[in-house]
């Protein structure tokens, strides 16, 4: 099944010609979810033909505008659009204050709209689907910010082919040696499960990083994902101004990366100052090589990690 994510939006503060503010669509597996919600996000949605009605949750790092302005024109869209399916907003204390007088009281909206409050200030897991599980990252920036973390589940084997054949495998012998239990051939006699399956890929994983500091206690908290989103804001001969508004260079995000030993590094959240953001790329691939600078409306799968 597809986990594949679409930058919406990778400017910082301020948005340029060709970048709106923070934004992204996750689709991971079977559910469709959106990460921070920039001014621009349901344009960039409507665009790019994204199924933005049909979001399952949302989830905001923390409540500086450039990150959550998007919000009160969607939410309004899906009345607008009739929509019936129950939607949950995870993000840190204070949004449902900011948008009410925006959107109305929550209890007066045609779908159910639950806002659930995450803490900061530690990892936990916040929402266990079947499929997937979504855990909170702390990071560290000039208000209370969380990163998200999805990690796929691990898949049960597969069977393989031949040995159905060759044993003659029911329905049910099938779904107990998927699920490791004792199958038995027609003998009665014990047959090697190893023999009859398969091992699934590694799950995958996506850790979504911004705003933050750098901070090597989130390389503990990424170790080893497939693909990580760590802002880059400036180069690193900017390091002073870096430290006073909270932010990360592009070489800090690329030490996260190496520490953590993620699959692939990707960059967003650039300043308005650089026109050309290779520089930033190029300056993180000097520690990490698997590192690129996103550009909106890129997609980019998510693979098993080697």
């Amino acid at each position: 099944m597809t986990i594949q994510l679409t930058i919406l939006g990778s400017s910082s503060a301020v948005p340029t010609k060709t970048r709106n503010t923070s934004a992204q669509f996750l689709h991971f597996l079977n559910h469709r979810l959106l990460i921070d919600c920039g001014e621009a996000a349901i344009n960039t949605m409507v665009r790019l033909g994204l199924p933005f009605v049909q979001l399952d949750y949302i989830f905001i790092s923390h409540l500086h505008t450039d990150h959550i302005l998007g919000l009160p024109g969607l939410l309004s869209s899906f009345a607008l659009k009739n929509r019936t399916k129950p939607l949950t907003i995870f993000s840190p204390q204070g949004l449902k204050e900011l948008m009410e007088p925006l959107i109305g009281p929550t209890e007066q909206l045609p779908y159910p709209l639950n806002w659930s409050i995450v803490e900061t200030t530690e990892s936990m897991i916040i929402l266990d689907e079947k499929s997937f599980t979504v855990e909170t990252i702390p990071l560290f920036h000039r208000v209370p910010t969380t990163g998200y973390l999805f990690r796929e589940k691990q898949r049960p084997p597969n069977i393989k082919k031949d040995a159905i054949a060759k044993y003659g495998l029911s329905i049910d012998q099938i779904k107990a040696a998927k699920k490791g239990l004792e199958v038995q051939d027609a003998q009665g006699q014990l047959l090697d499960n190893q023999e009859l399956t398969i091992g699934s890929p590694l799950p995958r994983s996506y850790a979504y990083c911004s705003d933050t500091m750098y901070d090597e206690s989130v390389a503990e908290r990424v170790k080893g994902v497939s693909l990580l989103y760590h802002e880059a804001t400036y180069l690193d001969e900017l390091r002073d101004l870096v430290q006073a508004r909270g932010h990360a260079t592009a070489l800090e995000a690329a030490r996260i990366a190496q520490k953590a030993g993620v699959g692939q590094l990707l960059l967003g959240h650039f300043s308005t100052r650089y026109k050309d953001v290779s520089r930033l790329e190029q300056e993180a691939k000097t520690i990490f090589s698997n590192a690129y600078a996103v550009s909106d409306g890129r997609v980019y799968d998510v693979f098993s990690s080697p």
